[in-house]
């Protein structure tokens, strides 16, 4: 296996644990210490994928990054002023769109405005559509191994596709008999 899909699958790993984290946390409103709790993840997973592929991102004036990202994450717990958890989130989104334009080995301090107004365009357009070339591309699923968990993954798959439907049949069913089982599953998925 190449380094590239290395990167890319500990990339699409990463992914995957902040979107649970994220659907099991930014769901909840108002968003408070959730956020926090959320980013902190976020930092983590960065800092492990930067240890991981040994790159210098945190030198220079990359270290300094952090704290904004995790002070404006940690301010919507401040109030609940939407005004501020509106002026939170845009800063926190800057923030974020300054690590990433700072991975890209660019200069934070000789930045203009336009530059900045760029970095939000990039990391929002990497954030809305750079999964497609990473998960198509980048990675050559070929060249993964099929030793371990992978290959116990068709298994699993043809056991969820058996099971779903006996699943959804007979909560369906509970729920047309029981109104207390009803409200859970109404609870859940509204």
């Amino acid at each position: 296996m190449n380094e590239r899909t290395k990167k890319g699958l500990d990339c699409i790993e990463a992914a995957l644990l902040l979107g649970v984290m994220g659907d099991a946390l930014l769901r909840a409103t108002p968003w408070g210490v959730n956020v926090l709790l959320w980013v902190g993840v976020l930092v983590l997973a960065f800092i492990a994928l930067i240890a991981r592929w040994r790159t210098s991102l945190f030198k220079e004036e990359g270290r300094w990054l952090v704290l904004p990202v995790l002070f404006f994450a940690a301010a919507f717990a401040w109030r609940d002023s939407m005004t501020l958890k509106s002026l939170d989130f845009l800063s926190l989104l800057l923030a974020l769109a300054l690590v990433g334009w700072r991975a890209k080995a660019n200069k934070i301090r000789l930045a203009g405005v336009m530059e900045y107004a760029q970095a939000i365009a990039v990391a929002t357009a990497n954030a809305l559509f750079a999964f497609f070339p990473l998960a198509l591309s980048d990675v050559q699923w070929k060249d993964v191994p099929q030793t371990g968990w992978s290959r116990h993954v068709w298994a699993v798959l043809r056991g969820l596709f058996i099971a779903l439907p006996l699943l959804f049949v007979f909560g369906l069913l509970f729920m047309a008999a029981d109104a207390v089982f009803e409200g859970l599953v109404n609870n859940v998925f509204h």
